[in-house]
């Protein structure tokens, strides 16, 4: 019995100045959770579909945000389907998807202008996952900014829980550079003061760790001390390779990759957003 999970979830697109901004999403609930993969993928299709009628197109930020190549081929698909340009005489997207175009050429066309509330996704039972060690709480994507305050939430900004960073394999983090930048950016604020305690164990190969990126490590030596003890701080902001080596060495890390099971990933998954 395979122990493939599939996971359809609604994405809540961010508001911007103008329009709902389709590449980013402030967040996604659980719509349902399926052990069969045709059936994920028909009710997701539906799901997608029965969006792009209920939407029109010029709420979304879709010309914008799609390539004029994309564009003209999603026009010229729409055009063999329908005889209907994708465009008003204006040249402005038409305010809405023809209803009258079948499931399967508006799932598709859905596809080619990235107008999608809704993703599958698939899951074994193991998924990895980021513990920050000061802040003890797992790597989230922070706050999105919202100028106008659409939830109309005076707690908005402190009941905030951001969008889960997770991976399929244990080193997802080095092959994700938008993950790891935000695990960066969340440790390298964190400096620890008041250590007393050497930071490693083997001080002479963390040494030789620093001298050789000395333009993005620095470390403060704390003077009342011996020279293995102080703290860590960043000159400039490292790549994620640089980080690795020198967190392994340190008695409290920076960061943990922990495994977590599919039951525990949705229930943080299910924390998203609560209290928005």
């Amino acid at each position: 019995m395979s122990n493939i999970k599939y996971l359809i979830r609604r994405q809540h697109f961010l508001r911007g100045h103008d329009s709902l901004e389709i590449d980013s999403a402030t967040g996604s609930t659980i719509h349902s959770i399926h052990t069969d993969k045709d059936e994920a993928i028909a009710v997701w299709k539906k799901l997608v579909v029965d969006a792009v009628r209920e939407n029109d197109l010029y709420h979304y930020d879709i010309q914008d945000r799609i390539s004029e190549d994309v564009l003209k081929e999603a026009d010229q698909y729409l055009q063999a389907q329908l005889g209907t340009s994708l465009f008003s005489e204006y040249g402005n997207l038409i305010d809405y998807i023809p209803h009258h175009l079948n499931d399967d050429a508006t799932f598709e066309l859905a596809q080619k202008l990235r107008f999608l509330h809704y993703q599958l996704y698939e899951f074994t039972d193991t998924t990895y996952v980021v513990w920050l060690c000061d802040d003890e709480c797992l790597l989230r994507f922070g706050h999105p900014f919202d100028p106008y305050n659409f939830h109309n939430d005076p707690d908005y900004y402190t009941s905030y829980i951001g969008r889960l960073v997770y991976g399929t394999h244990e080193n997802f983090l080095a092959e994700n550079e938008h993950f790891s930048k935000e695990l960066i950016e969340r440790i390298k604020f964190n400096g620890r003061s008041n250590i007393v305690e050497p930071i490693t164990d083997q001080p002479e190969l963390l040494e030789q760790i620093l001298n050789s990126n000395q333009t993005t490590w620095g470390f403060e030596k704390n003077r009342r001390y011996e020279d293995n003890i102080g703290r860590l701080k960043f000159r400039f902001s490292p790549k994620y390779a640089e980080i690795v080596p020198i967190n392994d060495l340190l008695k409290e890390p920076l960061f943990e990759i922990r495994k977590i099971d599919f039951d525990t990933l949705i229930e943080l998954f299910n924390q998203e957003h609560e209290g928005c």
